[in-house]
């Protein structure tokens, strides 16, 4: 008896060694969050919530299939519980919301920062806390799809695609509320994301009753996907490809915004985001290749990712553009202390505005290759042609307007805009103003009597304007507009690449501002 009782001992022992193992290499955030998420009421009471709406379903459709054979009974309890589990998400997104606002409070910070934990475990054990929480909701609901199954009207694919989509769904949700937390650096700010995330969420799950109580689309997809559709495999990748950069996305966002101000902020945005567009021109050729014979398919498809290159890369230039020239010590020792194999990408991709203009001059001018290249595919074709120009057309428009905004707010304006968050907003006033302006001007003197070949050249000073009436080849002043704006936005390319060609290493301490609490604000 005393020799089972010393073997049980043992045994019990081993296991706790093996807990306390597990426990200190696991994730420090993870182990924290999962212990008070489940101690918290609120897990309790939607766990509790949900398995008593899944325990009414079932009861009224039990009671439904012993009146009639209907074969619609078992599918009426999986929209239910589907339904049900998309409830679940927005919950699960909005207490990771809260979650990362309370881990972003300034004590919080500290007790982080003594740890030596930066963004990125941070992120990833708020995460990993989600999908162990998510994985328990989904046991929960095992039983009842069990049930739906063994009722009929619904086949185990379509049990297998929700129990794939929905947590896929809810990692999804969540990065976008560790996002939205992320950018709030006051309370006031925080509540307003706060409330934005809750609605956006809620009106998605609103609307997907649409999708669970009409499953007709789903049978369709799911016997394509059975049936080897082209069509539908290539849907399924691009949802797949679109979560994975979605995902992406807001994770590198997030961890930029949670880093510190004298860190490194910018290379992984930057090369995230030429890697999103690089993933965009393979999909783009892959469709326009794939859906007609020939080049014309393929050459209108390079023909609009092009002008959605060049947007693309002009939202990189308002972001790397406008940071600060002088890099921090930390800053400098990611550029000067890399290595050998990722050198190559620092000279683009490092922090600095300097980095940042040749970042967004590379990504502008392939998109505008891609534009070139779809007019030789287009063999002449005339809205391939209107593509390319169209793109070269923007891109002059985007040079001319990062060369202003940067004059300004580095000259005149120094001591105003001193912040990157200020520059960054007065370039998009300065992008509205030159968008609108001319629009308005054209507007109010239209009834005045004015030339109007005259008042039409104001409309080419909008960006947006601009481009549309010489994609369009109506105006008497096309082939003018487009030499006048071709040569000064190629002088402000100049411009650009002169200053980003200048790589020297500037370092300044970044010192805390008198308003900061928080180093990560900013």
């Amino acid at each position: 008896m005393n020799k089972t009782s010393d073997i049980g001992h043992r045994t019990s022992d081993s296991h706790g060694r093996f807990a306390t193992w597990l426990s200190d290499r696991a994730n420090p955030m993870l182990v924290r969050c999962i212990r008070q998420e489940l101690r918290s009421k609120t897990f309790l009471g939607v766990f509790t919530l949900l398995l008593v709406v899944c325990t009414i379903a079932a009861i009224a459709s039990a009671g439904a299939s012993s009146d009639s054979v209907n074969s619609q009974v078992g599918r009426n309890l999986f929209s239910v519980l589907g339904w049900s589990w998309s409830l679940v998400v927005v919950i699960q997104a909005m207490s990771t919301f809260q979650a990362v606002i309370r881990e972003r409070n300034d004590d919080t910070w500290d007790l982080l920062d003594l740890t030596g934990m930066g963004p990125r475990p941070v992120l990833r054990g708020l995460l990993l806390a989600n999908l162990v929480q998510g994985q328990l909701y989904t046991a929960a609901l095992a039983p009842f799809l069990v049930m739906a199954y063994l009722l009929r009207g619904i086949d185990l694919l379509t049990i297998v695609f929700a129990l794939v989509a929905v947590p896929l769904a809810s990692i999804a949700a969540s990065t976008l509320a560790v996002f939205f937390a992320s950018v709030g650096n006051n309370k006031p700010a925080r509540a307003f994301f706060g409330g934005l995330l809750g609605l956006g969420l809620a009106g998605t799950w609103l609307a997907s009753v649409a999708l669970w109580f009409e499953l007709r689309w789903l049978d369709w997809f799911l016997g394509g996907l059975l049936s080897n559709n082209l069509d539908a495999w290539l849907v399924l990748g691009g949802w797949f490809n679109a979560w994975l950069a979605f995902v992406a996305l807001m994770l590198v966002l997030s961890g930029a915004l949670m880093t510190h101000r004298a860190g490194d902020r910018s290379s992984a945005p930057r090369l995230l985001w030429a890697a999103l567009w690089l993933n965009g021109l393979l999909w783009f050729i892959g469709i326009g290749a794939y859906s007609r014979p020939g080049y014309a398919m393929l050459a209108e498809g390079l023909g609009v990712f092009a002008i959605m290159g060049v947007v693309w890369a002009g939202i990189l230039g308002l972001f790397s553009v406008s940071e600060d020239v002088a890099l921090s010590p930390r800053q400098a020792r990611t550029i000067t202390e890399a290595p050998r194999w990722r050198r190559w990408v620092t000279a683009l991709h490092g922090p600095g505005a300097s980095r940042g203009r040749l970042a967004f001059l590379v990504l502008m001018v392939a998109s505008v290759l891609v534009g070139l290249a779809a007019a030789f595919l287009g063999d002449g074709r005339d809205f391939s042609n209107k593509a390319c120009i169209g793109a070269a057309i923007l891109g002059g428009y985007l040079c001319v307007w990062l060369v202003i905004g940067d004059y300004l707010y580095r000259g005149p304006a120094r001591s105003w805009l001193d912040t990157t968050a200020l520059r960054r907003g007065f370039l998009l006033v300065l992008l509205a103003a030159l968008n609108l302006a001319p629009l308005l001007i054209v507007a109010f003197e239209a009834g005045s009597g004015a030339r109007e070949s005259v008042l039409s050249l104001f409309s080419y000073i909008s960006p947006i304007t601009g481009m549309i009436e010489v994609m369009s080849g109506n105006s008497p002043h096309r082939e003018m507009v487009l030499i006048v704006v071709l040569l000064i936005g190629l002088a402000c390319f100049g411009v650009l690449l002169m200053q980003g060609l200048r790589l020297r290493i500037a370092t300044q301490r970044i010192a805390a501002r008198q308003d900061e609490h928080n180093p990560r604000e900013g």
